[in-house]
């Protein structure tokens, strides 16, 4: 849900978008993740490109990269 909260903030911010960066929203989204299940000694070396995608591929691809992060903190360490 948080995943898509960011999205939804970011396209409030500005009306008139219809595409989103995509290496922010994932750089966002990381953040997020990292913030509500991050284990003490474990961080996170992200680097993203610009990359506009339409709201269309954002929502899915935040939504494959929340779940994917959440389940390595929560269940490799």
């Amino acid at each position: 849900m948080d995943a898509l909260a960011l999205l939804y903030r970011s396209l409030s911010e500005d009306e008139k978008r219809e595409t989103v960066d995509l290496g922010v929203y994932v750089s966002q989204i990381a953040s997020a993740v990292m913030s509500a299940h991050s284990v003490e000694g474990i961080r996170l070396a992200l680097k993203v490109d610009t990359w506009p995608v339409s709201i269309n591929a954002a929502m899915p691809a935040s939504l494959v990269v929340n779940e994917l992060m959440t389940n390595a903190l929560k269940h490799a360490f």
